[in-house]
């Protein structure tokens, strides 16, 4: 693990799994931190784990997909389940929504924000997800491993190991 200074003082760990670390961005900083400050530990843990596992079986699928649009997805998909973003609709657009606008307000690129909304709002679709982008499907995916072992077959054992040790 290497650390990194990102200003202002404040050291944030940079986590290394398996070769991969996170992107590094302002928006997957405060992506990250938003998070941390409205998540609890189980569900923080959760959203982290969903990166981990998406990122993994994108790289051995061989996909091309934009990793920063599927770590803010994977971070951000579960605020609608918070009281700070609850709303009115299903857990999922609830999230969608709370990320588009945190990401947009942010001043994320309208495109990709739109990409994330859909990874975010159809993350629990199945049959639905895995036919969309690749950054969808990769959300799905990586929910899925975290929630219900689907798909853990194609992850090895030693990086399992060492997401469930973050």
């Amino acid at each position: 693990m290497a650390k990194l200074d990102i200003g202002g003082g404040h050291m944030s760990t940079i986590v290394t799994i398996g070769g991969i670390s996170p992107p590094d961005s302002s928006f997957t900083r405060q992506a990250s931190s938003l998070v941390e400050r409205v998540h609890s530990g189980a569900l923080l843990n959760h959203v982290h784990r969903t990166w981990w596992f998406a990122e993994f079986l994108g790289r051995t699928r061989g996909l091309k997909y934009d990793r920063e649009a599927v770590y803010l997805a994977s971070l951000l998909h579960d605020l609608g389940l918070t009281s700070a973003f609850a709303a009115d609709q299903r857990f999922e657009v609830d999230s969608a929504e709370a990320a588009s606008l945190f990401l947009t307000s942010n001043g994320y690129p309208e495109q990709k924000a739109e990409l994330v909304w859909d990874a975010i709002a159809l993350h629990s679709s199945a049959g639905i997800a895995e036919r969309k982008q690749p950054e969808i499907a990769l959300v799905y995916m990586g929910a899925h491993v975290d929630v219900f072992g689907l798909r853990l077959d194609e992850i090895t054992p030693s990086f399992v190991d060492d997401v469930l040790t973050l």
